[in-house]
């Protein structure tokens, strides 16, 4: 019981402070998404497709296949105008 809740006080934090995507990935150095103010879920799958299609996607460790299951998942929570909801928002009770 006490790994639990040991566990639970330190997962539950993680999760509420952590970002849908990481901006530090490759892709996120595209020129095109430093000028927007707000970045869509399309804007991220354009730049990381011109990223990928630089390198051999196809090889072991390319990172093209974690994308892909990111840019899936995080397809079902987006805001209405396209951006990427917040975690905050995104696990918020009604």
């Amino acid at each position: 019981m006490k790994k639990i809740t040991l566990y639970l006080l330190f997962i539950i934090p993680v999760l509420g402070f952590s970002q849908n995507y990481q901006s530090n990935a490759p892709w996120m150095a595209d020129a095109s998404l430093k000028k927007k103010g707000k970045i869509t879920l399309n804007d991220i799958s354009a730049a990381a497709e011109r990223y990928f299609s630089t390198i051999d996607r196809n090889k072991k460790g390319s990172g093209y296949k974690p994308f892909k299951r990111w840019e899936y998942q995080n397809g079902f929570y987006t805001n209405p105008d396209g951006t990427l909801k917040t975690t905050a928002t995104t696990f918020t009770l009604p």
